[in-house]
């Protein structure tokens, strides 16, 4: 009779961490699309105003990253009886970002795809004037922006994209769980904090 407990007890664990693991992908699902449509609204924004890249205004996009971060890390917490430990926060974030990431790798396909096929073009121009600005020879620019013009198609940058989102939402997200962890001291909660 122990056993059966002691089995239904584990069933009864088990369920509730599959329930878990399925609560905080959507969750980080709603917040992550959120995320990516205010990226891809952002981007398309600076090129309808045709802002250059390195321009001050690009890094706005760093508050809107940061706030739906913070926002989606905290409403989770909320979800999760007002408390959450700091692993279980920056996991909350760096999904968040993943599910961001994949849909700013899908707009940027499309925008070096079909949108803007020149961009490439563009940028290479500019590091063409930054190297000349260094000294650096004209026959080696070329050469350099040869070679790297062969891995810089659409796809390459829609992989861009991911590394270098997921790569902020860590990084942010590392800082505001420190802000938003939150454990739960009680007997109970020494258990069950974070499951």
């Amino acid at each position: 009779m122990d056993n059966q407990k002691k089995s239904c007890k584990f069933v009864k664990i088990i369920k509730i961490m599959e329930e878990h693991k399925k609560s905080m992908a959507s969750h980080a699902s709603k917040y992550g699309s959120m995320l990516g449509a205010i990226l891809v609204a952002f981007s398309l924004l600076l090129y309808i105003l045709s802002v250059k890249p390195g321009n001050p205004v690009s890094m706005i996009d760093y508050l809107f990253f940061t706030g739906v971060l913070f926002i989606g890390i905290k409403s989770y917490r909320e979800i999760t009886g007002g408390y959450i430990k700091y692993g279980k926060a920056l996991a909350m974030g760096v999904l968040i970002s993943l599910f961001a990431s994949i849909i700013f790798a899908f707009y940027t396909y499309l925008y070096f795809k079909f949108i803007d096929p020149g961009a490439v073009d563009k940028i290479f121009t500019m590091m063409q004037e930054k190297w000349a600005e260094q000294g650096i020879d004209e026959d080696k620019t070329v050469q350099m922006v040869e070679m790297m013009r062969k891995f810089m198609g659409p796809v390459f940058m829609a992989l861009s994209a991911i590394i270098n989102t997921v790569f902020r939402g860590v990084i942010l997200s590392l800082i505001i769980s420190i802000f938003l962890k939150k454990q739960d001291k009680s007997f109970e909660g020494t258990f069950n904090n974070g499951l």
